[in-house]
C-alpha cells in the first residue's frame, strides 16, 4: 500500500512545479484565441449578409440596425485581439522569462505586418475616442455594399504621432475596416501558432516532469482504490 507520505509528497511537488503557471497561462492563452475566433466568425458572417442595394442606402442601413450591430462586433474583436497580445506579454514577464525575448520576436513580427498596424490603429482609436463611425457606401454599377471609415476621421484628439505609422499607407480617403480585419487573420494565427510552439518546446522538459507526476499521482490512487476495495 502507498504510503501516506509518498502522497503528499507527489501532490506537493505538483502544486509547486513550474509548469503549472506555465500551463494555466498557457490555458488562458489559448481560451483567448478561442473566443477571438468566435468573435471573427460573427464579424466575418455579418460582414458578408447581403442588404438589398436602394438609392436610400446609408437610411435603410440604419433603419435595419446594420451599421450599429458591424460596430458592435467590430469593437468586440478589436477589444478581444488587444487582450490576445496582453496575454501574450504576460507569458513574457510571468512564465516566459527565460524566452521573453523570442516571445518578443514573435510578436514584434505580427504588429510590423501592414494589416496588424491597420487594425491594431483602430483599436488605438477606439480606446480613446470610444466610438469609430462607420460610413455606409454603395456603388451602383456593382450593385456592392461596404461600411468604410474616413482616414482623416482616424486623427486623435491632441498629438497624434502614431496616425502615419497605422494609417499611412491607406492610399485611399477611406477603407474598409472588416476587409482589413480579414486580411490580418492569417497573421493573426500565426502570431498564436508561434507563440504555443515557443512555449511548449522551450518548457518541453518541465512539461514532462509535471505529466510524470501526474502518471505517478494516478497510479497511487489506483492503489489506494484497490486497497480499499480488498478490505
Amino acid at each position: 500500500m502507498p504510503s501516506g507520505d509518498e502522497h503528499e509528497n507527489i501532490f506537493e511537488k505538483m502544486r509547486n512545479h513550474e509548469a503549472r503557471d506555465i500551463i494555466n497561462e498557457s490555458l488562458k492563452f489559448r481560451w483567448r484565441h478561442t473566443t477571438l475566433t468566435s468573435d471573427y466568425e460573427d464579424l466575418k458572417h455579418i460582414h458578408e449578409q447581403d442588404v438589398q442595394h436602394t438609392t436610400e442606402r446609408t437610411e435603410q442601413l440604419e433603419l435595419q440596425g446594420y451599421v450599429f450591430e458591424v460596430e458592435r462586433r467590430l469593437h468586440h474583436y478589436l477589444s478581444g485581439l488587444y487582450t490576445l497580445l496582453q496575454q501574450q506579454l504576460t507569458l513574457q514577464n510571468g512564465v516566459g522569462q527565460s524566452f521573453g525575448d523570442d516571445l518578443q520576436n514573435v510578436k514584434n513580427e505580427y504588429m510590423g505586418k501592414e494589416s496588424s498596424r491597420t487594425v491594431l490603429g483602430l483599436r488605438h482609436y477606439v480606446q480613446h475616442e470610444n466610438v469609430l463611425r462607420l460610413h455606409a457606401q454603395s456603388s451602383r454599377l456593382s450593385r456592392s455594399r461596404s461600411l468604410v471609415v474616413l482616414v482623416d476621421e482616424l486623427h486623435r484628439e491632441g498629438e497624434d504621432r502614431d496616425f502615419d505609422q497605422h494609417f499611412g499607407h491607406i492610399e485611399k480617403p477611406y477603407f474598409d475596416p472588416v476587409e482589413w480585419v480579414i486580411k490580418n487573420r492569417s497573421d493573426v494565427e500565426e502570431f498564436f501558432e508561434d507563440t504555443i510552439d515557443i512555449m511548449e518546446k522551450r518548457n518541453e522538459e518541465e512539461l514532462g516532469e509535471l505529466h510524470q507526476l501526474g502518471e505517478r499521482a494516478d497510479e497511487l490512487h489506483e492503489d489506494l482504490r484497490d486497497e480499499l476495495e480488498q478490505r
